[in-house]
């Protein structure tokens, strides 16, 4: 075999690698983008493949719609959401006596029952001036649920991030909560 036929093969050779690796990331290569919700309020940057719900929980404050906007990055396994609710009109008077620690502890409390969990981390946080509560839970099947939670003129808004532990300081996990912005204020 002569120098420019060897030389031939190993250009195809190498064109063919290149290809399939090229293909492979726009086949199963997750993309990001700005997500807005014009009545929640925000946007957000996360994988393009999402989806948005409506779910209507009954409380002893009442029923209350949750809108939640959920989406997965398949290929490192993360789990991304933000939901967001008018508080009750009850539950905005009890805060304003009572302030908004019990509200948080509850939402965080019943987060780790659901997923048999235990907190890892908690601190008192603030978006913008608003108060807010930022958690880290590890669940029994060894997850970790990345929290932020806070509330903004009457409405509650909720970051999550379900992931492997390794995975929690992810910079996508740090890129989700850093683009978070309320839109309406």
């Amino acid at each position: 075999m002569d120098g420019q036929k060897f030389f031939k093969i190993v250009l195809i050779i190498i064109a063919m690698i290149v290809g399939k690796l090229f293909s492979q990331y726009f086949i199963t290569g997750t993309h990001y983008k700005t997500f807005k919700s014009e009545d929640g309020g925000y946007r957000v940057t996360i994988p393009t493949m999402n989806k948005s719900e409506v779910k209507t929980l009954n409380t002893p404050a009442g029923p209350i719609n949750v809108f939640f906007q959920l989406a997965r990055d398949k290929n490192l396994g993360i789990e991304f959401g933000v939901s967001y609710f008018k508080l009750p009109e009850v539950l905005r008077s009890r805060m304003q006596t009572d302030g908004p620690d019990l509200f948080f502890d509850n939402t965080i409390n019943g987060m780790v029952q659901d997923s048999s969990g235990k907190i890892v981390n908690r601190q008192n946080v603030q978006f913008k001036s608003y108060p807010g509560r930022e958690c880290e839970i590890r669940t029994s099947d060894d997850k970790c649920i990345k929290v932020k939670l806070f509330i903004v003129k009457g409405t509650a808004y909720q970051m999550i991030v379900n992931c492997f532990p390794e995975d929690r300081n992810h910079k996508k996990v740090r890129e989700f909560f850093n683009s978070f912005e309320l839109t309406n204020i």
